[in-house]
């Protein structure tokens, strides 16, 4: 029993009522549609669970600009320097065993720059970077 009493009611009368004709095609519509989100909602749920930060090589790989480097930490760095746009970015590097599970990790950019006589110094800097991949602090400006 259970639904059959409104596929019969609907499809009596089919035929002869423009309303319950259009009544049906609505019901299916609608029915079509709820299937069709929920395919969608379980392939979206799949794809953002496939994208989730498992461990500091993600979370570092993702925060990376094109060139390899976290431009939020040069730009920091570069408000302490004395001539700014003398400023090459090397390499940035993360350590292997830093653990997200405190939410940041601490990453390290290495950089040359200008000193105040001209000459071009080699240095690092050290920061925390958070799981939103913003400089949370910057440690050690490679003084």
């Amino acid at each position: 029993m259970g639904w059959q009493w409104i596929r019969e009611w609907f499809w009596s009368s089919y035929q002869s009522s423009p309303l319950k004709r259009l009544l049906w095609w609505a019901a299916m519509v609608l029915a079509a549609l709820v299937v069709i989100g929920t395919i969608a909602n379980l392939l979206v749920e799949r794809s953002s669970s496939d994208s989730e930060i498992r461990d500091a090589r993600d979370l570092f790989n993702g925060c990376m600009s094109s060139d390899g480097n976290h431009d939020g930490l040069e730009s920091l760095i570069r408000t302490v320097l004395h001539d700014p746009g003398s400023m090459e970015t090397h390499r940035t590097y993360y350590n292997s065993s830093d653990s997200i599970a405190d939410g940041e990790i601490r990453i390290r950019l290495n950089y040359s720059a200008a000193n105040v006589f001209g000459g071009k110094v080699r240095k690092n800097a050290w920061a925390r970077m958070g799981l939103d991949c913003q400089i949370i602090a910057v440690t050690d400006y490679g003084s």
